[in-house]
């Protein structure tokens, strides 16, 4: 699946929080329960801006271009592990523009800067009764190993074997 024309990926940076911020203000608690694992009415600004510029790894949005500025839609993380070769990846995509390929392209997105950074092995903490992220990884073209432990799902990058 495609991701939409109207939308592109780009890497985030701090002058993006605004706009970030309302994305999350548009998502259900379920995605964000889903993405922070955590219940909760409010995301801080705080850990946004760590989301959009981590210290050990990066971060895509989602965006639709707009002449106001661009509209945040969906973003990935690639956080660094301390296992040479590994990082953990998240991924929150707003309500409104799920199942529509955004997630499978986020992921494209972050396969490709780990390769480029040499990692072998992304993973993710998945809730046992959210699939979403398996679905987006297979329709990416993606390799999902589930791993030993209940709920994280392995991607081994391309190439890197």
């Amino acid at each position: 699946m495609q991701m939409p024309g109207d939308l592109r990926l780009r890497p985030a940076t701090f002058a993006d929080l605004p706009e970030t911020m309302a994305m999350h203000s548009r998502c259900s608690p379920a995605s964000l329960r889903s993405r922070y694992h955590a219940d909760g009415p409010h995301i801080p600004p705080r850990w946004v801006a760590r989301l959009l510029l981590p210290r050990r790894g990066a971060a895509l949005l989602a965006v639709r271009p707009d002449p106001g500025g661009d509209q945040v839609v969906g973003m990935g993380q690639l956080i660094f592990m301390p296992t040479p070769g590994t990082a953990e990846i998240a991924l929150l995509v707003e309500d409104a523009w799920q199942h529509r390929g955004v997630g499978s392209a986020l992921l494209r997105g972050l396969v490709s800067a780990a390769g480029e950074r040499g990692l072998t092995l992304l993973s993710a903490w998945c809730l046992p009764e959210r699939a979403g992220l398996h679905r987006a990884a297979r329709r990416a073209g993606l390799a999902v190993l589930d791993g030993a432990e209940s709920g994280v799902l392995h991607i081994p990058v391309p190439g890197r074997f």
